[in-house]
């Protein structure tokens, strides 16, 4: 009986012969990597939150978890139109616990300060590639940094206000409408 190869999957015969710099390749596994990461990391702090009663914070991480994924997809996507296999490396353990809330949000947006250094540095390294095209990729990531560390700050902010007011000001301020 012969066995015939499913004509609708797109087979990869040749050699490996990407169309983007070995630099940038490597610079792409290290960023899945890092979405990866970050994915589990908001999956610690959905469980840690949910555990202890704070279940909107709980979904807003959980929600999270997705984007990271997302985002790490998008790289491999990208990787492979550009005719190069991403390798998919094994994360880092990721922090399990947190002592309180302002913890876990700091531990956040710590790390997403830490991605957008990351994604600057790739942005920089394309242009000085002259990779354009790439350079536009990373770009879109970078637009994304700036919602995330906003999100965190913006929550930390509100902790230090509840920290200075008490719950009653914050409470008040949750109130007016303009």
């Amino acid at each position: 009986m012969d066995i015939k190869k499913p004509t609708d999957i797109r087979l990869r015969t040749k050699a490996c012969n990407p169309r983007i710099s070995e630099a940038i390749c490597k610079r792409i596994d290290f960023h899945i990597q890092a979405e990866h990461e970050a994915a589990y990391l908001y999956k610690s702090a959905y469980a840690w939150c949910d555990y202890n009663g704070l279940f909107k914070a709980a979904e807003m991480f959980k929600t999270h978890v997705s984007e990271e994924l997302s985002h790490a997809d998008r790289l491999i996507s990208y990787a492979l139109d550009k005719d190069y296999k991403p390798c998919i490396e094994v994360i880092r353990k990721q922090t399990q616990e947190f002592k309180d809330f302002k913890d876990v949000i700091t531990a956040a947006f710590e790390h997403e300060k830490y991605v957008t250094s990351i994604y600057k540095e790739f942005a920089d390294m394309a242009l000085k590639e002259k990779d354009f095209v790439t350079f536009e990729f990373v770009s879109w990531y970078l637009k994304e940094q700036v919602e995330e560390e906003a999100l965190f700050q913006n929550i930390l902010d509100k902790i230090e206000m509840l920290d200075r007011e008490g719950t009653g000001i914050f409470i008040l301020e949750e109130e007016l409408e303009f």
